[in-house]
């Protein structure tokens, strides 16, 4: 928890500073999860840093950047949290979907019964025209109105004719959307968190309803992945 969030080095020692003239350098706080994003360039511990062969020169940084941590939590959400292969799902929705929300729903295709609705819920158009591409069926978050109580839950209802959703993934930390989405779960629906929306952000929960539909909200981190198994698979 330490080295993800102090915002420097493993040693606790600022990335870097800016200069002052009149006074001590002022350190500049990076290195989120190891890295640090929305920049040209980075600086990272050698740990946090993936190898790129040869065989793969012809794959432009930008469309590989996304499979060092995007890729991995959407997908590893799906498959090891929500693990459509055991609890085979009859619904599916994937709220947010940029690198992490993509991945989650790429999986959800490869691993849910052919059956399964997936839903994808976003506020961009290209990203839900991309998500219909993959035979998603899409909500435009912009058409919510999370102010009124039963907004999401009486979408998802009219789109799954009553059914509710099986499994979800929120990538958004959006406090009021991920209260209305445990409203949505169908009962025994498990709903899995990917977004830290800050230290002091809270959700307003039901609990009756949470435990006399035995519902299920979760967090993961990362997908839940363990690296040497994903590496001993791979070999």
């Amino acid at each position: 928890m330490k080295q993800n969030n102090n915002g420097g080095r493993p040693d606790g020692t600022p990335t870097m500073y800016i200069p002052r003239e009149s006074r001590q350098p002022e350190p500049i706080h990076g290195s989120f999860f190891g890295q640090s994003s929305f920049s040209r360039l980075s600086i990272c511990h050698g740990v946090s840093v993936i190898p790129v062969g040869p065989e793969y020169s012809s794959i432009p940084f930008e469309t590989l950047a996304p499979f060092g941590c995007g890729f991995p939590t959407g997908a590893g959400a799906t498959i090891n949290v929500i693990n459509p292969a055991q609890s085979k799902p009859r619904t599916f929705a994937v709220f947010g979907v940029g690198a992490v929300g993509f991945a989650a729903l790429f999986a959800a295709k490869a691993t849910c019964p052919p059956a399964t609705q997936i839903i994808a819920v976003d506020l961009t158009p290209s990203r839900l025209e991309l998500a219909q591409e993959y035979g998603a069926k899409v909500i435009n978050g912009r058409e919510l109105n999370l102010s009124e109580a039963n907004a999401l839950r009486n979408r998802i209802k009219e789109m799954t004719g009553h059914v509710g959703l099986d499994a979800a993934i929120d990538t958004t930390g959006n406090s009021k959307l991920i209260s209305q989405i445990v409203q949505a779960l169908a009962p025994l629906g498990k709903l899995v968190t990917l977004a830290n929306s800050g230290w002091t952000a809270t959700v307003e929960i039901n609990v009756a309803d949470l435990m006399m539909s035995a519902k299920q909200w979760v967090g993961a981190i990362e997908g839940n992945i363990v690296p040497e198994k994903v590496l001993a698979l791979r070999d």
